[in-house]
């Protein structure tokens, strides 16, 4: 192992091609450094002035800190190298952006990265962003894109990811993923095993009413593949358009173990393009911007779906939202939506919305829907239960109540035939 103490034995280190290099202390007033083929670099702390470290193939960062100015990139790699190797991150804190790029020569590469926490980064400044569904998405803090044109696969492992604080959340999306094309087959993909989280800040530092913008706390973007998803802590957003998790790509098994949670307007707890076989959520969503909703199932497709509770406060803010075929959906506890009629980004449009506890949109077939307390809507004309589509078997625990005048706790479509024997029904007008 080569110690280094200064910022001209950590550049000779690099030049002779050192394999295990030691940083002790702090080195300040770097310029851009790039290791090497298997060079490891580990302890200490280095602060950049700009741009900060990067990297080739087969490198290993560990026990480092590396600080950059927010908008800057605190870990890059060159995006054209054929063969990434397996680039190690262990146990690293960034202030900037990490940022892993595979591009046009690319041909195999692995990411492996494991107790990292971006501290502090702010991404709006990055032009290129992933389009679909008529809105762009921010990048991420810990950002991961194979934009490879040719057919290419970049194996990633995440565990344990942080993204900043309450008190200075990522400027963007906290971890973002996506492969080349949203057309199947075309392009470089991301491919793993796992995605694991700790806490999760961001703030997208979106203008109010952007139709055609969003981040995301956690963003599966096009093109990314996964065998499981798992946030154990909560996952913050706190700005307009910024979905707490997102999803355009494929996971077979997503698991939530904390709360989701959003500020800001027009977010949603969990938003699913993609396509997912079981997503269980095991704390309670709760939206308070307007037009915020709780969960949407709009595009791809969902087998099966549980969640502990869902609650909205802002008008326009739907509980949860259905809009594909899904097997079957259980709601431990309730459903809870507090506001009124208001303004909400559906699919890069601002349309209006009631705060619907429950909404099943016309292409929305369920074939099983629990309920293990109750669905309540205060707003007023606004239905509890919204069935455009089917529901074939429903089952509450306890009742549907609407408690906002002029609202119906059940509307059904005139050509939708619903039957719901058993479940108790209310409509509430105290005032």
């Amino acid at each position: 192992m080569k110690r280094v103490h200064s910022l001209s034995e950590l550049q000779l280190a690099i030049e002779k091609k050192e394999k295990d290099i030691r940083i002790e202390g702090t080195i300040s007033d770097v310029g851009v450094l790039v290791l090497g083929d298997s060079q490891c670099l580990s302890g200490g702390r280095l602060e950049f002035k700009s741009k900060g470290l990067g990297l080739t193939s087969n490198n290993i960062l560990k026990n480092i800190i590396i600080v950059c100015p927010p908008v800057e990139q605190a870990i890059w790699n060159h995006p054209e190298i054929e063969d990434f190797g397996t680039l190690s991150m262990n146990h690293v804190q960034t202030y900037g952006q990490v940022n892993i790029i595979a591009a046009q020569g690319f041909h195999k590469g692995t990411l492996v990265a494991e107790d990292v926490h971006v501290v502090e980064a702010d991404v709006r400044g990055r032009e290129q962003r992933p389009f679909k569904y008529a809105v762009e998405t921010l990048q991420g803090g810990f950002n991961v894109w194979n934009r490879c044109p040719e057919n290419t696969e970049l194996t990633v492992r995440l565990t344990n990811i942080a993204i900043c604080t309450q008190a200075t959340p990522v400027r963007g999306s906290g971890i973002f993923v996506s492969g080349y094309s949203e057309s199947s087959g075309a392009g470089g993909i991301v491919k793993g095993k796992e995605i694991s989280t700790k806490k999760i800040f961001t703030d997208g530092g979106i203008s109010p009413a952007t139709p055609n913008l969003i981040s995301g706390g956690v963003f599966i973007c096009y093109g990314s593949f996964f065998e499981k998803v798992v946030n154990k802590e909560r996952v913050v957003t706190f700005g307009p358009n910024d979905m707490v998790l997102d999803l355009w790509g494929d996971v077979k098994n997503w698991h939530v173990l904390d709360q989701l949670l959003s500020y800001g307007p027009s977010a949603i707890g969990f938003v699913n393009f993609g396509n997912i076989d079981k997503l269980k959520i095991d704390a309670e969503i709760i939206t308070r911007g307007d037009g915020s909703r709780g969960f949407n199932l709009y595009d791809g497709s969902l087998q099966e779906l549980e969640i502990h509770s869902i609650t909205t406060h802002g008008d326009g803010s739907v509980g949860l939202q259905i809009s594909k075929p899904l097997n079957r959906i259980t709601i431990c506890e309730d459903v809870k939506t507090y506001g009124q009629s208001g303004s909400s980004l559906v699919k890069g449009v601002v349309v209006n919305l009631k705060a619907i506890a429950v909404s099943i949109k016309e292409g929305g077939i369920v074939e099983e829907l629990n309920i293990g307390g109750s669905l309540i809507s205060m707003g007023d004309d606004t239905p509890t239960l919204e069935v455009n589509g089917e529901i074939k078997s429903i089952n509450v625990g306890e009742e549907i109540v609407a408690f906002g005048k002029g609202s119906n706790a059940v509307s059904v479509a005139k050509n939708v035939t619903f039957e719901a024997s058993g479940v108790n029904r209310r409509e509430r007008h105290p005032r």
